[in-house]
């Protein structure tokens, strides 16, 4: 049993409103008094100016989630074979974000077609949360309807363990026989 839920939201394909969720999953939980805390990782590549996710829960709920990693240091630890200490960072951080709360929103990073190996860094840093997974998709008639969809779903569940895995939550086998 644990003890905190990390719940760490990862998306599917570019826009698919990965801050609205994980904003709105975190507004949700905090609604119902459970005790939630947020943690964004690592900025997404190109980003300037405030985090979003970080100063709009700073001016909406009194809550203090630390500021994400600049991603281009972050790509330099990795290219310099830093892995351990990039994670160690991230724990660390994630420690003091996670204090006195039960439930942990973790929003994780977007790929891009310049970066499209971001969701190498989110299956990296969700082993080293010991996190659950939420895969936030839409279906989309332009490419390839519920078929695609489903099929998006199940890859990207695989990588984290597959549908099956306890800690991919929302998406099972069946769904999608």
């Amino acid at each position: 049993m644990r003890e905190r839920h990390v719940l760490y939201l990862v998306p599917s394909c570019p826009d698919v409103g990965l801050t609205s969720v994980a904003l709105g999953l975190f507004r949700a939980l905090d609604r119902e008094g459970v005790p939630v805390g947020f943690f964004k990782p690592i900025r997404q590549p190109g980003e300037t100016g405030q985090e979003r996710s970080t100063h709009f829960l700073r001016a909406t709920s009194g809550l203090e989630p630390p500021e994400p990693r600049d991603f281009r240091s972050t790509e330099e630890l990795l290219e310099a074979g830093k892995e351990s200490q990039l994670l160690h960072e991230i724990v660390e951080a994630f420690d003091k974000a996670a204090e006195d709360h039960r439930v942990v929103v973790v929003e994780g990073l977007q790929p891009t077609a310049q970066n499209p190996d971001l969701e190498t860094w989110n299956q990296m840093i969700v082993k080293a949360l010991d996190a659950e997974v939420i895969i936030v998709s839409t279906v989309n008639d332009q490419d390839g309807g519920i078929k695609a969809f489903q099929e998006r779903i199940v890859n990207l569940a695989s990588q984290y363990g597959g549908p099956e895995d306890s800690s991919v939550l929302g998406v099972r086998k069946f769904m999608f026989e």
